[in-house]
């Protein structure tokens, strides 16, 4: 799952986890993301990497709400907002 949301307060600052290596799909570059992270998922697409080296990412996980299954991926911050990023 992909998504770049707008955050009504600072809530990414407050999260510490380092970021890990993920996989990220080739797909991952959406048409619709703001130019920076579009070519943040672009320039990484189809590979494992740690984006913490490249941005101000972080570690995330949360569950599926319907099931409550876990499910990893990590956050980036940038002046446009976040973005999502979940192996689902």
């Amino acid at each position: 799952m992909v998504a770049e949301l707008k955050p009504e307060n600072d809530w990414f600052n407050s999260i510490r986890e380092p970021m890990e290596e993920t996989f990220i799909v080739p797909e991952a570059a959406r048409p619709w993301l703001t130019h920076y992270f579009r070519d943040l998922m672009g320039k990484n697409r189809n590979s494992t990497t740690d984006l913490a080296n490249q941005a101000d990412c972080r570690r995330f996980a949360t569950t599926v709400r319907k099931s409550g299954r876990p499910v990893r991926g990590f956050i980036c911050d940038s002046a446009q907002g976040i973005l999502l990023y979940l192996r689902v």
